[in-house]
């Protein structure tokens, strides 16, 4: 399976998508990333454009492998639907579109704008799968991204399941901290307590406690992903 990781707006997690959850549950799938130079590096960094020569070799890539995971950066959507129009039939390529999408307002009208044009670019309805990220517990999920939600009344261009979704949770950055994906950090849990049996320094005991209570956390975020998933290839 192909699967491109895509959305016009930044800040909604793409990265976090294919990290916590596409590359854990597509171990033979091989990771991509197409990006700008990361403005939080450097204060004079500029955006840099996607190549058609870099498109071609990229699009050779993926017809050369079985499963892979593309995640497009924001800044260089336009110019990678662009270049795919090139390429006779390229966005047939990708089995799925998983388009992240959080609450903000802004971030959701941007969601919309990269649903519309990969419509326009004739990409089937089935492929375009959207996943609610960072939701927050016990909210309505239809209130929450009331926007999308209509839009997908009215224009059935892509797969809106209410149970692809990721909620709001430390569990990502402290996974993160630790150096492992939210699975890892959860099934750590018997190793950390075997560590900590070993301890007896209470500033390294209470470090260790700590990631000991991250992994119970990332126990069940980790299994709200597996459902997520599951969802989202539904």
């Amino acid at each position: 399976m192909k699967i491109a990781v895509i959305n016009f707006s930044g800040n909604v997690g793409k990265s976090t998508v294919v990290r916590h959850m596409l590359a854990p549950h597509m171990p033979h799938a091989q990771v991509r990333a197409i990006e700008s130079i990361n403005s939080d590096e450097t204060k004079d960094a500029t955006q840099k454009t996607l190549r058609g020569e870099e498109f071609g070799k990229l699009y050779a890539w993926l017809l050369s492998v079985d499963d892979a995971v593309v995640d497009v950066g924001a800044s260089n959507v336009e110019d990678f639907i662009g270049l795919m129009s090139d390429y006779a039939g390229s966005q047939e390529i990708f089995d799925l579109y998983v388009v992240p999408t959080v609450p903000d307002a802004k971030q959701q009208k941007d969601t919309r704008s990269t649903i519309e044009e990969l419509a326009a670019f004739d990409v089937e309805p089935s492929k375009i799968r959207l996943l609610f990220n960072r939701a927050k517990k016990n909210s309505v999920l239809s209130d929450e991204f009331a926007p999308l939600f209509e839009y997908h009344k009215r224009a059935r261009t892509f797969v809106l399941n209410q149970q692809a979704v990721l909620m709001q949770s430390p569990a990502y950055s402290a996974a993160g901290a630790a150096g492992k994906t939210v699975s890892e950090l959860a099934a750590s849990r018997d190793e950390l307590k075997a560590k900590l049996s070993t301890i007896t320094d209470p500033d390294e005991r209470f470090e260790w406690t700590q990631l000991l209570a991250d992994s119970a956390l990332a126990a069940g975020v980790s299994a709200q992903i597996d459902r997520a998933y599951l969802a989202l290839l539904d």
